[in-house]
């Protein structure tokens, strides 16, 4: 949900442009299928190897489906589109009036750490999953 709320926020900032919307609602909802293909055949994949574990008290498996080391790069590629829109759009309005302002100024600079956090986050699990 927080990914829908943030191209929201694009489309604001892009002024409802068009090709934006159109563009990150397909790559949106073409990420979110494959990240829901993916998952069911890796569920499907690891159903026969699930176990109880007396140590955990809960069902466990120490098997790990290939599909889910890119389950996470599906995502990643929409924030990476979003970030590069959003950067796109505050350096065309770097110079203006608007920008000036402390308030928006305090938005994009929060929206870039949130972006980048987010875009570690995601290349983190890549790499431990």
């Amino acid at each position: 949900m927080s990914d829908l709320l943030l191209l929201y926020r694009l489309h604001a900032l892009w002024g409802g442009r068009k090709s934006i919307v159109m563009i990150t609602y397909g790559l949106y909802f073409v990420a979110y299928a494959c990240i829901t293909a993916v998952g069911l055949v890796s569920a499907v994949q690891l159903w026969p190897h699930l176990h109880y574990s007396q140590y955990a008290k809960m069902c466990a498996s120490d098997y790990k489906p290939k599909g889910m080391t890119i389950i996470w790069s599906f995502a990643l590629c929409c924030e990476i589109m979003v970030f590069i829109l959003t950067a796109t759009k505050a350096f065309s309005l770097r110079r203006g009036a608007q920008m000036r302002s402390p308030v928006v100024t305090s938005l994009y600079s929060g929206q870039f750490i949130y972006y980048i956090v987010r875009i570690a986050h995601f290349i983190a699990r890549i790499n431990i999953a």
